[in-house]
């Protein structure tokens, strides 16, 4: 695979800004990812969408990011990577901004 189909991958999908949350949730059961909800239908179909990473720190970084949107109504922009896994849209990153 070429240095350009792998920049083609790690772009693909979409940047989603300026959208609120309506719940954040994690199992007990995998500490690296956790999934929330927004008022907008996803490629998969539903509004949900899953924040996975590869460890638990960087999970636990995202996921505090995505609280403090949250809890203080900021404004919320995430990148879905147009990946579904089990009616989740898979999401590559997080931010929260004011």
């Amino acid at each position: 695979m070429s240095i350009l189909s792998l920049t083609a991958l790690a772009l693909a999908g979409q940047d989603v800004v300026s959208t609120d949350l309506t719940f954040v949730s994690q199992l007990d059961s995998n500490e690296l990812q956790f999934e929330f909800s927004v008022p907008r239908l996803n490629s998969c179909g539903t509004n949900l969408y899953l924040v996975k990473s590869p460890t638990a720190e960087v999970a636990h970084r995202k996921q505090q990011i995505t609280l403090l949107a949250f809890r203080s109504e900021a404004t919320f922009d995430f990148h879905d990577s147009q990946v579904c896994e089990n009616g989740y849209a898979v999401v590559k990153w997080v931010r929260a901004r004011k």
